[in-house]
């Protein structure tokens, strides 16, 4: 019986992907975690550690790790430099958030410099990474699409308008509803799906909002739905709409896509990762309101323009990976990442 190489043994180590536990388990970068951990099993393996116990977590790890991203203000550069691999896991850069602190870019360039590598889950943070660390070593490992694969074929008499977004400011709900508004005349019905908790003073303007501008009959808020509902939904909407400020990536974009629902976004961040502009949604100059109420307008007022731009998604050849295939590239960073330092 052939001996079993070093390397080979290595390769089939638990690699441990660290993140505190969820307040909300819909929210991106934890959806992100917890589909790679289930595909990716035994080889990933999700651990839920307290920001505030980080430093002795990486002080007594035995085996590789990915850190998440959210530990990036926390996790001592010098526990991350000594012991097994650390790479991080970057859904986002912390320091590009309103109001972050000026010296956080700072400790972040530091935490990234001690890793041996940096995974990003799109490419415009991969992009920000190397802007903050010219020289990171970092790859690319996009989320994976759920979508479902049965697309709706009919039309419905009133064009049914979706958003899926926890309720944050950045996330631009005021900004639909205000460009709703401008349209009442036009026939359409929206639909709302998030975390009514994210910031519930986002959330109550919101709905006082509603009432305000006499829209309660056209739109429904359903809060927080779990995975497989809000993919029906996107596959039955006619339209979806994020306004969000910056996206690093918008699986909710991609998950759109890949069931059959054209998308209205700014032109930022990783939104222009997955739209294409005419053919599987509209990409719109950053807080350009009036340029989404006359694209509305355009697409309101036209059955026959909606149905051409529904149709040009479900044709298009954009294809996004599964999570299986997801899983399987982000191993391959890991193992690969955890050589280059030896």
């Amino acid at each position: 019986m052939t001996a079993t190489r070093a390397t080979d043994r290595e390769s089939l180590q638990e690699i441990a992907l660290v993140a505190p536990r969820a307040v909300n388990p819909f929210t991106g970068g934890h959806l992100y975690n917890r589909r790679v951990c289930e595909c990716a099993a035994p080889r990933i393996a999700l651990r839920h550690v307290e920001v505030a116990d980080i430093g002795d977590w990486l002080d007594g790890r035995t085996t590789p790790c990915l850190l998440d991203s959210l530990f990036f203000a926390a996790a001592d550069p010098s526990s991350i430099a000594q012991g097994p691999p650390v790479i991080w896991l970057a859904h986002y850069l912390p320091h590009c958030a309103p109001n972050a602190p000026a010296e956080l870019e700072a400790m972040m360039r530091e935490s990234l410099a001690a890793a041996w590598g940096i995974v990003a889950t799109s490419r415009a943070t991969a992009n920000l990474v190397l802007e903050t660390n010219p020289d990171a070593n970092v790859r690319v490992c996009i989320p994976g699409v759920d979508a479902g694969s049965c697309r709706r074929t009919t039309d419905h008499p009133v064009p049914q308008l979706l958003t899926v977004a926890n309720f944050e400011a950045r996330k631009g709900h005021l900004d639909v509803l205000e460009c709703l508004a401008e349209l009442r005349s036009l026939p359409w019905t929206w639909d709302v799906v998030g975390d009514l908790d994210a910031d519930r003073e986002v959330s109550e303007h919101f709905l006082e909002r509603i009432h305000t501008l006499g829209l309660a009959s056209r739109i429904r808020v359903h809060g927080r739905l779990d995975p497989a509902t809000t993919r029906e939904k996107m596959s039955e909407a006619d339209l979806f709409l994020l306004l969000s400020s910056y996206e690093p990536y918008g699986m909710v974009f991609a998950e759109s896509i890949a069931s059959g629902t054209p998308v209205i976004a700014w032109r930022s961040g990783g939104a222009t990762e997955i739209v294409e502009p005419g053919v599987t949604g509209e990409l719109l100059p950053l807080h350009d309101l009036a340029r989404v109420i006359s694209t509305l307008e355009l697409l309101l007022s036209s059955r026959r323009k909606l149905t051409q731009l529904r149709r040009s998604v479900s044709q298009s050849r954009r294809r996004f990976p599964t999570w299986r295939e997801t899983s399987a590239e982000l191993v391959r960073h890991v193992d690969e990442l955890s050589t280059t330092n030896e």
